[in-house]
């Protein structure tokens, strides 16, 4: 396209200096004819340099939209005595061609004879000067930078208005520097490039245009970068360049964008090549497009042996079906996904890696390419196994050692039932009967842990029937006595505080059974265990009636099982309280660390 824009300022430039030299050498009739050829064939030029400039890739705006009160001003200055303006590109043309447009118009009337017609004349000289307008108006409000260089001087004999708004200098003190001008202009360490450009242009055939990109200095002594399309404007007779038509863009912006994207490539480039991770692009069919040098060390190949594999090539096939759907499962809405699964290495070893696919779309949303981040994982896949056999020995020699617990009160339970057996004081008998129920209940906390494959925690729910079903057979009321349980089923509670809980409860249900069931061994049992408030839980033990000494005190109690029953409510940070009515009912409220809540059996 500027190609064609110096040819048309070519062609524009001819037709004035034929229309000149019409006007101003031969007689009136034989030019009459002829000087009506030339001008339509000025006006055929103007209107096809307008047609070039107003295109898109050249920015130029129509001929009536640039008609401006400083361009009003400038044509009102054109039938002034001094002929144009010192900055203006006809200028150089009439001072070439040796005389101004009034002198013209005082030639070719002078030149007027009988058989010229006069209205004829005057219309020539009206398209002369609207032609002479119409190229200072193209040229001064073009965002190009239009110029024209003098090769025997090498002087600035043009320049538009833009240099200014580019380079910070006016077209005045452009040509006032002269030669100097283009020694300051261009950076030192472009010159090695304008000398052959110069060159080219000095050997080139007419209409031949080059590009040049240069660093020019700004009147702020700042560097501006300009990309510059000049050709030969002007020969001598010998066919030897004279001077030079040059348009030239500011291209700063686009040089900062291009070294931004040097930088960025370079710093992608030294991310890719030192990253510790696999790092791969692939098309949505799983062929790999780049890899990077640590994803070919993970799988031992090549860069060039990668990029003809595809990822279901080197993924093993136990895990192929999950890797393909979460690959296929990738979209707009769901871009990105984390999976682990095994890699075959080029030897046949499977090696473990953590892959994290993100795929990249286009502005329409078409997918382009999948981004893959492959992390070596294989370490910690044979830690965890490790891990996960030793825990199991663990939980392996915890059973054992629940298991023994569990015989080893059980033997002792044993021993105490014996001795009941064997002596005849009551007192001595009840006693030895409470310890014995209160190592069963703890004998049954061991054997639940270990028989249910769960050593940290135990359904409550559960133990509470074992316990209470254990004691109804001891006190004779299993069949007489219905139990209520208001647990939910899924409640779990660490060992720890199943221990506890559990010798709490012994010692309230045998109470129950022992007092509350005594004279009427019938009726309901009610345990409960509720969350009121988050961390704070209540056991409740209830039975029908009041059996309790009309005294009764629960601080002062001699009882040993109520003494033992305030001593593990303290354990774990609770309190004990009873009410008393149609229902007397005993309350454990305690409160437990957010590290080891009583929570859902999972």
């Amino acid at each position: 396209m500027e190609t064609e824009v110096y040819r048309a300022l070519q062609e524009c430039w001819q037709s004035l200096e034929e229309l000149h030299q019409q006007v101003n050498g031969s007689p009136a009739e034989a030019n009459r004819t002829t000087l009506q050829g030339t001008t339509r064939q000025l006006r055929a030029n103007l209107a096809r340099l307008e047609g070039l400039l107003q295109a898109p890739e050249i920015g130029a705006q129509s001929f009536q939209s640039l008609v401006t009160p400083s361009n009003a001003a400038s044509e009102a200055s054109v039938g002034s005595p001094d002929g144009v303006q010192e900055a203006s590109l006809l200028q150089r043309c009439y001072q070439t061609l040796g005389l101004p447009l009034e002198e013209i118009s005082r030639k070719s009337l002078r030149q007027e004879g009988s058989n010229t017609d006069r209205e004829e004349r005057q219309r020539i000289e009206q398209e002369l000067a609207h032609s002479r307008r119409l190229l200072e108006k193209i040229a001064d409000t073009s965002p190009q930078m239009l110029y024209i260089v003098d090769l025997e001087s090498f002087a600035n004999i043009y320049v538009n208005r833009q240099v200014e708004e580019m380079l910070g200098f006016t077209a005045a003190e452009v040509q006032q520097q002269g030669a100097q001008f283009f020694g300051n202009l261009i950076h030192p360490e472009d010159l090695a490039v304008a000398e052959p450009h110069l060159q080219r242009l000095l050997h080139s055939r007419d209409g031949e245009a080059f590009d040049l990109e240069y660093r020019a200095r700004h009147a702020d002594g700042s560097w501006r970068w300009l990309q510059s399309r000049e050709v030969v404007f002007g020969r001598n007779a010998q066919g030897e360049p004279t001077q030079i038509l040059g348009m030239a863009i500011d291209i700063n912006h686009r040089k900062r964008i291009e070294t931004a994207l040097r930088e960025s490539e370079a710093r992608f480039r030294s991310t890719s090549e030192q990253s510790a991770v696999g790092i791969c692009h692939c098309d949505p069919a799983g062929r790999f497009l780049w890899v990077n040098p640590a994803l070919c060390q993970l799988l031992g190949y090549t860069e060039s042996e990668l990029l003809a594999l595809n990822f279901q090539s080197i993924t093993h096939p136990a895990d192929l079906p999950r890797a393909g759907a979460d690959l296929s499962g990738l979209t707009w809405q769901q871009p990105a996904c984390s999976l682990e699964k095994r890699y075959l290495r080029k030897n046949g070893e499977a090696v473990w890696g953590q892959v994290t696919l993100s795929v990249v779309h286009d502005d329409s949303g078409n997918p382009c390419y999948i981004t893959g981040i492959v992390q070596d994982i294989n370490l910690w896949k044979q830690a965890e196994a490790e891990l996960r056999a030793s825990l199991r020995e663990k939980d392996l020699l915890l059973a054992e050692v629940h298991h023994r617990v569990k015989n080893n009160l059980q033997i002792i339970s044993s021993l105490l039932e014996l001795q009941v057996n064997r002596i005849q004081d009551s007192v001595a008998q009840e006693a030895l009967l409470s310890s014995q129920n209160r190592v069963i209940a703890m004998g049954l906390i061991h054997e639940t842990l270990y028989q249910s494959g769960n050593l940290s925690q135990i359904e409550f729910a559960q133990y509470v029937r074992q316990l209470v079903a254990g004691l109804f057979r001891i006190y004779g009321t299993d069949t007489a006595l219905q139990l209520s349980l208001a647990v939910d089923e899924t409640f779990c509670i660490p060992s720890d505080l199943a221990i506890s809980l559990g010798l709490i409860l012994n010692e309230l249900v045998t109470n129950a059974l022992k007092h509350g069931f005594s004279r009427i061994p019938m009726g309901t049992l009610v345990i409960g265990l509720s969350c009121p408030t988050p961390g704070a839980y209540c056991l409740i033990v209830s039975h029908p009636g009041d059996r309790l000494p009309p005294a009764f005190d629960l601080e002062r109690s001699s009882s040993m099982g109520l003494k033992l029953v305030r001593l593990l409510a303290q354990r774990i940070h609770g309190y004990v309280t009873v009410e008393r009515g149609q229902q007397t009912t005993f309350k454990v409220q305690f409160c437990l660390p957010q590290s080891s809540p009583i929570r859902p059996l999972r």
